[in-house]
């Protein structure tokens, strides 16, 4: 049974898909709401009203910005991709064109990245350190994107590599140069970049362990090392399993962050009793399990960003599962290989509502089941390896002041992917929890804009000089 094989994208915009979804979670009450002072903001991942239909992937204006591409060489090549003539792999979609070349998307990014590339090499050639700083800064975040959302395939892989590539070249001009891990965790190997204030101490540092989400890169946080830098503290940045990795998104989410945790604790430049860990959107649920797991004692603060718990993992956006089934038991004998052919076909035909089918279509979606290395095509099978990642299921939630480590949970109002329910659970986990929920905007994730305030909170926490 092929569920999504052969189906052509609903012709509908992306709010109008998150909308329905923002419609089932609108039943959710959270008891602690902050009402963002920031009326311009919006979400980290919201595209411009122009971009928001027929595109596949979500163009993320205002976070590409921040990062510090130039949003003229961004446009012209969307403009590219979007009057391209090829076959699409959803016809309504300008950046799904199927061959490599003129149009594609990889392909579009990784031109304007090599031109950038090419300028850092100009300017490093003058002796113009700043200016090849920025050069090699806007190469990462091109062929970054030419990547984004980080799948397989042999092309977004080695644009991956050039934006790993450049953001190590432009490190070499930072106000301290940057310095590498090379990390190893169940045979992915992921790096981990080391961001240090310019000036120096005589004593050790605290630290900021901080990663992305499922689709945003290690190489996309430079500007924030500046503000975590500025406050003393160093930032080191690194990708969770599966994003720019070979790993795999399992019940050992946070397994990463334990690699380079344990190499922080080892490293006398850093102080033991100041680590923070901020990790934002399908990472989210990591800086939380960190807090609440066998490692709580040795953070100081964590903060989840817009991180989903249990919804999205046990695939109920959009509705429960079929009333006839009981989970946990189809997924135990499908895992034990008790079930026939026929059965399976027959719990994902229940399971297969439009909604979810629309959700699995998403870029979003499809990554996901990626991360997860799942079957696209098997509901059963990605449950499989999705519920097992829930906090819920694995007991670290749910019940009040489980930990004493303090943890920050920040989001939108209306996040399609977290219900404010699982948003509420993991600041009640918490003895010093808090939760701010945003009322001017909505969407996934809090805009770039609302850093200013993760950082007074972390600044308290570990004892910061934005805090003196």
């Amino acid at each position: 049974m092929k569920l999504l094989s052969g189906w052509r994208f609903p012709s509908i915009k992306a709010p109008v898909l998150l909308g329905i979804l923002a419609t089932v979670l609108s039943c959710y009450t959270v008891s602690s709401a902050f009402a963002a002072e920031e009326a311009e903001a919006t979400s980290s991942e919201a595209a411009p009203d122009n971009y928001q239909e027929n595109w596949w992937r979500s163009v993320r204006q205002g976070l590409w910005e921040w990062e510090g591409a130039d949003w003229t060489v961004v446009e012209s090549a969307l403009q590219r991709i979007e009057s391209a003539n090829g076959k699409r792999r959803y016809e309504d979609k300008f950046d799904t064109i199927s061959d490599y070349g003129p149009g594609h998307w990889v392909y579009e990014w990784s031109l304007i990245g090599d031109k950038a590339y090419q300028e850092g090499l100009e300017y490093e050639g003058r002796g113009d350190k700043q200016a090849a700083r920025k050069s090699f800064l806007q190469s990462s975040i091109y062929y970054t994107q030419a990547s984004y959302p980080h799948l397989r395939d042999k092309h977004s892989r080695a644009a991956l590599a050039k934006a790993f590539e450049m953001y190590s070249r432009a490190g070499r001009y930072f106000s301290v140069p940057l310095q590498e891990w090379n990390l190893e965790v169940d045979g992915a190997h992921f790096r981990a970049f080391i961001h240090l204030p310019a000036e120096s101490s005589a004593s050790p540092i605290p630290v900021i362990l901080k990663t992305g989400g499922m689709d945003v890169l290690s190489t996309e946080f430079y500007r924030l090392s500046e503000t975590i830098n500025a406050a003393g503290a160093a930032m080191i940045v690194y990708d969770s399993p599966g994003t720019g990795n070979d790993g795999i998104v399992g019940a050992q989410y946070d397994k990463h962050h334990v690699a380079v945790l344990k190499r922080v604790l080892d490293d006398d430049r850093f102080d033991n009793n100041r680590i923070g860990v901020w990790s934002e959107s399908l990472a989210g649920l990591t800086a939380a399990s960190i807090a609440l797991g066998e490692y709580r004692n040795l953070v100081a603060a964590a903060v989840n960003s817009c991180g989903p718990i249990h919804s999205l993992y046990a695939m109920e956006l959009t509705g429960p599962p079929p009333p006839q089934y009981d989970l946990h038991e189809m997924i135990a004998a499908y895992n034990k290989g008790q079930l026939s052919k026929e059965e399976i076909e027959a719990f994902n035909s229940a399971m297969l509502t439009p909604p979810l089918q629309g959700m699995l279509l998403d870029f979003q979606g499809e990554t996901f089941v990626d991360r997860v290395r799942a079957d696209p095509d098997n509901l059963l099978g990605i449950l499989s390896k999705s519920l097992p990642i829930s906090l819920i299921e694995q007991g670290l939630v749910g019940e009040k002041n489980m930990t004493n480590t303090p943890i920050l949970t920040i989001n939108t109002h209306s996040d399609p992917l977290v219900p404010l329910s699982e948003s509420q659970l993991v600041t009640d986990a918490s003895v010093q929890g808090k939760l701010m929920i945003y009322d001017e905007y909505e969407g996934h994730c809090v805009s770039r804009a609302e850093i200013p305030t993760i950082m007074k909170w972390l600044s308290y926490h570990l004892k910061l000089e934005a805090q003196k």
